[in-house]
């Protein structure tokens, strides 16, 4: 193993990576596992909270993508989401369908407090609302009521009174007093300093949802009735209908916009976003932007629109020409599995149809390979990262599934598919099959058959970094192959069937899981000897990766919600990660460290992709440990040129050398 130098500055470095259940995360792609049912814009207008019936409240960065944090409560559906609209309160408010409501820091993800509404519990709370300076909040529920809170104190201040359930809330932009609440087929309009009712505006149709115009003077209404959907636009000073919108759709109104004076921009429960001139009267845009159901809106800067379907979908559109720019969410379903190339690439592969190669650095997308079949169930990636390979399959019937390998040029186009393959993995040279017909070697320049390493009917395999060492999982036993000599080179019987394992880069040790404990064993591949046992996860872990150095062991238990990084010197655990490792019903699916050991990677069950810092990875010729090859590294090694201080022998080999200055020399410049 490569000798580890530690100096003050680093040790202080280790002790902070170790406080910490959160990873230092680089960036984050993900995507919600099901409907998504709210948004909303935070203060700064570059930042969006979105609330997803898989439980999960996600914060995303709306210019890039990229996904900040993910808020977990429990498996509880969280109906509505606000944020406080002044910078220095950074709260974001979700109402859940258990009638509480969460206050979080989504900067930190903190939790800053839970208000409980009596009898909301059996009903859920249906919105929420910040008033314009923030001090308010307003929450409205099925109970036919309205109550306001203090966010100074979290104490209740008023309660209104409704006769229907309440649908929607809303602050005028010009009034900080001024609430509008949708119940029924009435706005109506309260003064939340005084709790006196302002006016009530309609009776129009069964309202779902509302908005105010920008200038506060206006109120646009959606709703439907008898078979028909109706818009209308009323003027808050003496609530008179002004503008009327009626057609005959069975289809619901599920949010409405604002965006100039003379146009409305709606979401449909048909999957659709619909504009309103409010000049001629008449819808002058559908766009088709989801593929089913509910459809929410938000705008953004700089003309644009934010939405959000049933679909899973998170799309940002210019409205100035209805260009769709981008789609937030990456995956929608599972990932199962992530795999780095040398080349800098990240592949992820899931069960929403599709794997995308990423590049690390940037997270930019690079390529999507899709599939026809349900999904992908595991990936792979050559060193070199000119061949993708994936598993999918689909159902023959209620008794049967088909799996099948295709093998990708980077390009997308496809090679060759091969029926019958569970798992497989590349090498620089070969791509390797587990299936009913066995471990199989294929030549990656044109997917022929090489050689067949085993009959055996195999659930798992993976290749070592080195290219020559291979493993499969078949039942409870894990084979390891010398691909060059295509001989047997150990045989592991473990005690239950195997539930995950993994090759150190020299192929020299091997961590293996199995279903009948939470514990990972750590093998010897030459002589066949239990090395060490590692105790402390609390289910079977179906994720591990070593490090490249082979010093560190990453796990994850997808039930237990969180990952474990080992010391394989003493079998310690470091660090225990239990943040963004959540997904609720299950969480961390496959981990994977970079080739260098800069990075690891990570797919989580919500359809969210991780790439974090290895809290434990060293720039070569960073001799102090503080993050960058520069002078202070060379003049450590020139003052102990010739003797053996361990601090200096860059390369472990027991002296100060040649060998060592050329190592500084090399990265001189490289690191933070």
């Amino acid at each position: 193993m490569r000798k580890s130098f530690t100096t003050l500055a680093a040790l202080w470095g280790i002790l902070w990576a170790l406080a910490q259940d959160r990873p230092d995360i680089v960036w984050m792609r993900g995507g919600h596992a099901n409907a998504i049912n709210s948004l909303a814009l935070a203060p700064d207008r570059s930042t969006v909270a979105s609330t997803s019936h898989d439980y999960t409240v996600k914060i995303w960065d709306a210019r890039d993508g990229r996904l900040l944090r993910t808020l977990v409560r429990g498996q509880v559906t969280p109906n509505t989401v606000a944020f406080a609209p002044v910078s220095t309160l950074p709260y974001v408010a979700v109402g859940y369908a258990d009638g509480k409501v969460y206050i979080w820091d989504y900067r930190t993800g903190g939790l800053v407090h839970i208000l409980t509404v009596t009898n909301y519990a059996s009903f859920g709370v249906n919105s929420v609302a910040f008033s314009p300076n923030g001090q308010t909040l307003a929450i409205g529920s099925d109970t036919n009521q309205v109550t306001l809170w203090s966010v100074n104190s979290w104490q209740l201040t008023r309660t209104l009174n409704h006769s229907y359930p309440v649908r929607q809330l809303a602050f005028s932009p010009s009034d900080p007093t001024l609430l509008a609440s949708a119940s029924g087929y009435y706005v109506y309009l309260w003064n939340t300093a005084t709790g006196q009712q302002v006016r009530a505006i309609g009776p129009h149709a069964n309202f779902s949802t509302m908005a105010f115009s920008p200038d506060g003077q206006l109120i646009v209404t959606g709703g439907s009735s008898n078979s028909f959907v109706k818009l209308g636009i009323w003027r808050i000073a003496d609530g008179s209908l002004i503008e009327y919108y009626s057609i005959s759709q069975n289809i619901g109104v599920n949010s409405l916009v604002f965006l100039s004076l003379n146009q409305v921009y709606s979401g449909w429960s048909d999957g659709a976003i619909r504009v309103w001139n409010r000049t001629t009267n008449q819808i002058e845009h559908t766009i088709n932007a989801h593929s089913w159901g509910s459809v929410t809106i938000l705008p953004l800067p700089n003309n644009r629109l934010l939405s959000a379907g049933y679909d899973r979908q998170l799309l940002r559109w210019d409205y100035s020409n209805w260009t769709l720019e981008q789609s937030l969410t990456a995956h929608s379903d599972e990932i199962n599995r992530v795999r780095f190339s040398d080349a800098g690439d990240l592949l992820s592969a899931a069960s929403d149809r599709k794997m995308r190669l990423w590049r690390v650095a940037s997270s930019v997308l690079v390529n999507t390979f899709e599939t026809s079949d349900i999904g992908f169930t595991d990936a792979a990636i050559d060193p070199n990262g000119q061949y993708i390979a994936g598993v999918s399959y689909y159902w023959i019937d209620d008794s049967a599934t088909e799996y099948s390998g295709t093998l990708f040029a980077r390009s997308g186009a496809a090679i060759t598919t091969i029926s019958g393959v569970y798992s497989l993995d590349c090498s620089s040279q070969w791509l390797a099959t587990a299936g009913p017909s066995g471990l199989i070697l294929w030549r990656l320049s044109d997917g022929q058959q090489e050689a067949v390493l085993s009959s055996l009917d195999g659930a798992n395999v993976r290749f070592a970094r080195n290219g020559r060492d291979l493993a499969m999982a078949s039942g409870q036993t894990v084979f390891v192959w010398d691909t060059v000599q295509r001989s047997l080179k150990q045989q592991i019987n473990l005690s239950g069937n195997v539930s995950g394992f993994a090759l150190s880069d020299s192929g020299q040790l091997l961590a293996t899981a199995d279903w009948s404990s939470p514990a990972i064993q750590i093998w010897n591949t030459l002589t066949g000897a239990l090395v060490m046992t590692l105790n402390g996860h609390t289910a079977p872990p179906r994720a591990l990766a070593f490090s490249p150095d082979g010093e560190y062991l990453l796990s994850a238990a997808p039930s237990e919600n969180s990952m474990r990084l080992w010391r394989l010197s003493d079998g310690a655990t470091q660090i225990v990660y239990n943040e963004e490792t959540n997904a609720v019903i299950a969480g961390v699916t496959s981990v994977e460290f970079s080739p260098e050991g800069r990075y690891f990677a990570y797919g989580r069950y919500d359809g969210t992709v991780v790439l974090a810092h290895n809290p434990f990875y060293r720039v070569p010729g960073d001799v102090n440990g503080d993050g960058v090859v520069d002078d202070a590294d060379l003049l450590i090694v020139l003052f102990n040129f010739g003797g053996n201080d361990s601090s200096a022998d860059v390369n472990g080999d027991g002296v100060v050398d040649d060998a060592d200055l050329l190592i500084i020399l090399f990265n001189f410049g490289s690191g933070s």
